[in-house]
């Protein structure tokens, strides 16, 4: 076992949108598409931890994830 029940996973890759302006590695879609089969494999494999995926609201994102509770938390920041 990787992890124990009461783990949280915290991902938070480049966003879809901007991922260029503001990243200098940031994914192309079959990055992200490939983050999404990652993630739904560890879901279905090790039940018991939770995974949190922060996004842009995208529709490449809203299409290819089927499992989530999506809660929209809307932010305005900078550094």
């Amino acid at each position: 076992m990787y992890w124990r029940p009461n783990t949280t996973i915290l991902v938070d890759p480049p966003y879809v949108q901007k991922g260029k302006q503001l990243y200098r590695c940031y994914y192309d879609e079959e990055d992200h598409l490939k983050l999404n089969e990652l993630l739904e494999s560890l879901y279905g494999g090790f039940s018991g931890a939770d995974i949190i995926l922060c996004y842009d609201n995208d529709p490449l994102i809203k299409g290819n994830y089927v499992y989530p509770i999506v809660e929209k938390v809307s932010r305005v920041y900078s550094i």
